[in-house]
């Protein structure tokens, strides 16, 4: 019986019989070794930022190369959340009572605040709450999650 014909009754492609996947180039295992190194010391640097270092350290890279090497490795930049400031559609929606009050004395109007502080090893979050008056922190708070504790 044919090859073709076998591969047929097995419902696979004759392709997959003759494909013989490449050895990782020599270049392309030191480029993992360098870029592995510095994900240890710069985790929160992505594909680009990474290219340009290599670049920077006289490699000839593009994007491309150093996007597949990072699939490889399964590296994946150490950055915030997406959409961690959209609304949840169940939540009721206030108006703003703001709009033309002057805060003229301590304690009639509070604001809070939430930022993103990257660090080595992830991110902190640092919420905070001040009078507008005065511009006196009331109270904050450091967390590694954004939790509503």
């Amino acid at each position: 019986m044919s090859v073709r014909k076998q591969c047929e009754l097995l419902s696979i492609s004759p392709s997959t019989l003759y494909f013989s996947p490449r050895q990782t180039s020599a270049f392309d295992l030191y480029l993992m070794h360098m870029i592995d190194k510095k994900y240890f010391e710069k985790p929160f640097w992505g594909v680009l930022r990474m290219t340009d270092w290599l670049r920077e350290i006289f490699f000839v890279v593009n994007h491309k190369k150093v996007e597949r090497l990072y699939k490889l490795l399964d590296l994946k930049a150490i950055a915030p959340g997406p959409h961690t400031s959209k609304p949840n559609k169940a939540h009721r929606k206030y108006a703003y009572l703001l709009r033309n009050m002057n805060p003229n004395q301590p304690n009639e109007v509070w604001v809070t605040d939430i930022t993103c502080i990257p660090m080595r090893t992830g991110f902190l979050y640092l919420s905070a709450i001040m009078d507008v008056y005065s511009r006196y922190i009331v109270g904050w708070s450091l967390s590694n999650t954004m939790t509503t504790e």
